[in-house]
């Protein structure tokens, strides 16, 4: 049996209907992000814009784009992710750059969006596994992963420690294997 919708009443609304839908989303979001998240707060104000300026799909252009330089003081200003998470957000992956063009930046995913990613793989079949990477950095969030993933009925198949020889790697285009015999390629 082929799985042709994620979610039916969405994907199958009348053109209108999404579209109001739409702009319903795109205010809460907005409203969201200005209320929890210092960043877009700051960034909204400095351009004279409060939550209810942004009403439709085409209001979203009065929101300046931002930069990467802003990203980078961001995080230098407020190690090491700056004010670009609401408090109380459970960091499920962090990410970075491979700071080729300066300091590394960091991306972060929360629990939020692994288990939507994980819950879309489960909705069209699709296996999803798990891995853990940076465990050692935060062995608490580690744990709740770990238990969320196994709530979930998801594998985790790896811890993998934190080691600054991967970002080093990188940055000289090699495969960590190749750069390090350090503890995250044994």
């Amino acid at each position: 049996m082929s799985v042709r919708y994620w979610n039916k009443e969405i994907e199958t609304m009348p053109m209108d209907e999404l579209h109001r839908l739409r702009e319903k989303k795109i205010q809460h979001i907005v409203k969201l992000c200005y209320d929890k998240v210092p960043f877009y707060k700051e960034h909204m104000d400095k351009s004279n814009l409060k939550p209810d300026d942004i009403k439709t799909y085409d209001d979203l252009q009065k929101i300046p784009i931002w930069s990467k330089p802003e990203l980078r003081k961001g995080q230098a200003d407020q190690p090491p992710y700056g004010p670009f998470i609401s408090e109380g957000t459970i960091i499920a992956e962090v990410a970075g750059s491979t700071g080729t063009t300066g300091k590394p930046t960091f991306q972060i995913w929360s629990q939020d969006d692994m288990e939507r990613a994980i819950g879309v793989s489960q909705h069209f079949k699709v296996p999803a596994l798990v891995c853990i990477n940076k465990y050692d950095i935060n062995e608490g969030n580690s744990k709740l992963i770990g238990n969320k993933c196994f709530e979930m009925g998801t594998e985790v198949v790896s811890r993998i420690p934190y080691d600054d020889a991967v970002t080093e790697a990188l940055v000289q285009g090699l495969p960590v294997i190749d750069y390090s015999d350090g503890k995250v390629t044994q």
